[in-house]
């Protein structure tokens, strides 16, 4: 594989991506301008609903999907016919609970609009099983296109939707056609294969449920952690103070769109590199954190630094709490820099330019994951147990040479896991 490659990969989408993360802020700034703003927070609560929601139909087995895809491409019919009847009943089961959450949980204002963004999760469904299929086709400039068309196409007809007084239901129902048209679009894609009954296995279907656990976990924590506030802030204070806080939120996510998309842009290209060259792999790896670590927080924190004024040029008197709020995320971010060495280390990697070297944990059984997980924390510092009490009896006794005890179980897991992560390297998974 050529280097040349890689900048491919990335400059090939950029310029799409870019342009439909301005037309989606565009949107959202226009909204904020002709909707009232607790109006304006109804939008960004549903639309945060539909954001944490919609990888959820595949139950985490996007990546898995995408990684099989990159590397086992003689498979790739079996694979998305497979996760298209996969993730169609699991759809199925989160918009009736969306629906369900609409009509219980809020107003009669956002009860329709519920109910719509809950049906726009069939066809996401499928979107979500060709975009996947596509990430691992390489066809990461493809994707981008249909979403750049369907981002334009939104702008332009929910503008239209609002201008002629239909308010939230005709925004949502305008997103709910697109995303229609956006899977029956990508039906008629060269390069994706068609649902075919031959290529349904059960097998697959059970390796798939066998998958669920491991990925399942780490996309509704990403998800939850992402989202969540705004759900929360809706039950808490009311739509108004919503509306206010996505303001905030809106800019802090522009500040991070670079990076993403780059990060994005070479993840199949990655895939296919770890299959195929290590080396190369680790090297690349290296380089794209360094680079999404350091133009994130330095532009996430520009952004911050400077919110009252940014604030106060879009938005109108109404949403300016949304400046103190940027403050206050910044504000975070430094503090937290002092325990996670989030700016210290930006800061160590640009001065010293370390080479990236994996780490393998072995553990005989997964009972031993927590005491893992605990040895794993503590010697990168990010759990620091008490030791007070032990320094005052530690003083208080005399020296002593110590006994060997017998090693339990757990604790032996633990050891285990500590000295591989400095030691081996070789891979052992219990499942």
């Amino acid at each position: 594989m050529k280097p040349g490659s890689l900048s491919h990969a990335v400059g090939s989408a950029m310029g799409a991506r870019i342009a439909m993360a301005v037309l989606n802020y565009g949107l959202f700034w226009s909204l904020s301008h002709r909707l009232q703003t607790a109006t304006l927070g109804g939008f960004s609560l549903l639309m945060n609903v539909f954001y944490m929601t919609a990888m959820l139909p595949l139950l985490g087995l996007s990546p898995s999907l995408t990684r099989r895809v990159a590397t086992e491409r003689e498979h790739v019919g079996i694979e998305a016919s497979n996760a298209l009847v996969f993730a169609m009943p699991v759809a199925l089961v989160i918009a009736l609970a969306i629906a369900g959450v609409g009509l219980a949980g809020y107003g009669p204002a956002l009860r329709a609009p519920f109910l719509l963004l809950a049906l726009s999760l069939l066809p996401t469904a499928s979107t979500l099983v060709s975009e996947s299929t596509l990430l691992g086709l390489e066809r990461v400039a493809d994707i981008a296109r249909f979403q750049f068309a369907e981002a334009l196409l939104r702008v332009t007809l929910t503008i239209g939707a609002v201008v002629a007084g239909y308010g939230l239901v005709g925004v949502f129902a305008v997103f709910l056609a697109l995303r229609c048209g956006m899977a029956v679009a990508y039906r008629f894609h060269p390069l994706l294969p068609a649902l075919r009954r031959r290529d349904l296995s059960a097998a697959v279907q059970r390796r798939n449920w066998r998958e669920v656990p491991v990925f399942l976990g780490i996309g509704l924590l990403a998800a939850v952690t992402a989202r969540v506030d705004i759900i929360v802030l809706s039950r808490l204070a009311g739509l108004h103070e919503v509306g206010v806080y996505a303001a905030a939120a809106r800019l802090y996510e522009a500040s991070l769109m670079l990076p993403t998309i780059a990060a994005l842009s070479l993840m199949p290209t990655l895939a296919r590199l770890f299959a195929d060259d290590r080396e190369y792999f680790r090297r690349v790896l290296a380089v794209t954190m360094r680079a999404s670590l350091g133009v994130g927080v330095a532009v996430a924190l520009a952004v911050a630094a400077l919110a009252q004024p940014i604030v106060d040029l879009l938005y109108r008197p109404e949403v300016a709490g949304a400046g103190p709020v940027l403050r206050m995320w910044r504000g975070v971010l430094l503090w937290a820099s002092r325990f996670w060495q989030i700016e210290s280390l930006y800061r160590a990697n640009a001065k010293y330019q370390p080479e990236w070297v994996p780490r393998y944990l072995v553990f005989r059984s997964s009972g031993d994951l927590p005491w893992v997980a605990t040895a794993a924390l503590r010697a990168e510092a990010f759990l620091v147990m008490p030791t007070l009490g032990r320094r005052v009896r530690a003083a208080e006794e005399p020296a002593a040479v110590p006994s060997t005890p017998a090693a339990s179980p757990a604790t032996t897991g633990a050891t285990a896991a500590h000295q591989a992560t400095a030691h081996t390297d070789e891979v052992t998974l219990d499942a």
